[in-house]
């Protein structure tokens, strides 16, 4: 049994025995066509390992926290697809060039918060990013998860991942290459502050952003919260109610921190359906 077999089955092994938050049942995995209509969509390979996830363990479901998101259709557990939420980011970063999605970053579960896990499709060993906009800068949101796909999954395996409460592992350092990827000019955009954990804190998962004076300060992560997804024709613009109690449209930028607004299944099925027609 290769490497990848052992740790598939393993993956597999704790799949159908844990469920992460919002999911009662492991879903079925995919079709034998999923990943190549996936792949169409997107305009790049998946790495071979995501897709022997969804067509051997699971269409989503299984894996740390919220676990991996579906890959083309959300179940009924409201979860985004993988597929349609990065195609949703890079009309998004279009649309507002302060927040560019990097091509062939494929978000593949999210955190809460607008933070998400995403699998870079473009790297030879499918390096994991996390996405964490909270600092309100693109530039400062980008960070080394694991080294790649498997050592992610290995992570959750043995309970060491940076988001377990008793984690030792090392603090995650900037994504060098986000100025690259998004034609941007590096000298114009610093580098961001390594992602320090926080370990020694209770409670849930915590952050700890060094600020550039040197100066940490610790910011509890708040309470799982819906995705963000990009608007579309088909979606509502959220609105806000100021204190004369006339309603705003929300501007924010689909991937800030300030987008995670509420959006129901017929919503979200919109969204998702919109992304995939214009791929």
């Amino acid at each position: 049994m290769t490497e990848n077999e052992q740790l598939l089955a393993r993956v597999a092994d704790k799949a159908r025995n844990t469920r992460p938050w919002g999911w009662a049942s492991l879903p079925a995995p995919v079709d034998r066509t999923a990943p190549s209509r996936a792949e169409a969509a997107l305009g790049f390979p998946l790495p071979p390992l995501l897709t022997e996830l969804y067509r051997r363990i699971g269409d989503g479901g299984f894996g740390p926290e919220y676990g991996l998101l579906p890959l083309l259709d959300g179940p009924p557990s409201g979860e985004p697809a993988a597929v349609p939420q990065y195609l949703a980011n890079r009309e998004g970063g279009r649309k507002d060039p302060d927040w560019p999605w990097p091509e062939g970053v494929l978000p593949i579960s999210h955190w809460g918060c607008a933070m998400y896990a995403c699998v870079d499709c473009r790297s030879p060993q499918a390096t994991v990013l996390l996405f964490e906009p909270n600092a309100g800068d693109a530039d400062h949101a980008w960070y080394l998860d694991a080294p790649s796909l498997a050592d992610w999954l290995r992570t959750w395996l043995d309970g060491t991942g940076w988001y377990e409460e008793d984690s030792e592992g090392p603090d995650l350092l900037p994504w060098a290459d986000f100025a690259r990827r998004t034609g941007r000019d590096p000298a114009s955009h610093p580098a961001p502050p390594r992602l320090l954990r926080a370990s020694t804190h209770p409670g849930p998962i915590r952050r700890i952003h060094a600020r550039p004076t040197g100066h940490p300060y610790r910011e509890a992560r708040r309470p799982r919260t819906p995705y963000a997804t990009a608007p579309t024709a088909s979606t509502p613009t959220p609105t806000t109610t100021d204190a004369a109690g006339s309603a705003n449209a929300s501007t924010a930028h689909p991937t800030s921190p300030s987008a995670g607004t509420t959006r129901d299944a017929a919503d979200r099925s919109s969204v998702q359906a919109d992304a995939l027609a214009t791929a």
